[in-house]
């Protein structure tokens, strides 16, 4: 049900395609992002759905940590304007700037990579999905 950037095992979902210092993602990521709220507008009943931001290591720590926090709040309000129902709710959104990397910030792959925001479907209850 949940592909692409998503793993159900994790019960998350990455979405990746920050420009360097982008505060929104990528067109691409846009479908994606509106597929998942398709599905979980389908699958899910109630809950809430977490989001966290990510940087690169450029900048200072101050300044991604706010960016961090910017780019997860962003996503966040795009899932209510793609029509995210009301039984599911927006919970904790938090940045951790360049501070939790998946991949080494030496290489231009590498920053895009940690340029991302996780979405996280801990606490959401599923229907017709386990």
């Amino acid at each position: 049900m949940l592909g692409g950037p998503c793993s159900t095992t994790e019960k998350k979902c990455v979405l990746r395609g920050f420009k360097v210092d982008g505060k929104i993602i990528n067109e691409n990521e846009i479908s994606e992002l509106k597929e998942i709220v398709s599905i979980l507008n389908e699958f899910g009943e109630s809950g809430t759905v977490d989001f966290i931001g990510h940087t690169d290591s450029n900048g200072t720590k101050k300044y991604n940590q706010k960016l961090s926090l910017i780019r997860a709040r962003n996503v966040a309000k795009l899932f209510r304007e793609f029509g995210l129902k009301d039984t599911i709710s927006i919970g904790e959104i938090s940045g951790k700037g360049e501070e939790d990397p998946v991949d080494l910030n030496e290489t231009d792959q590498g920053k895009y990579s940690n340029r991302r925001v996780e979405i996280l479907f801990n606490n959401l209850k599923w229907k017709n999905f386990e």
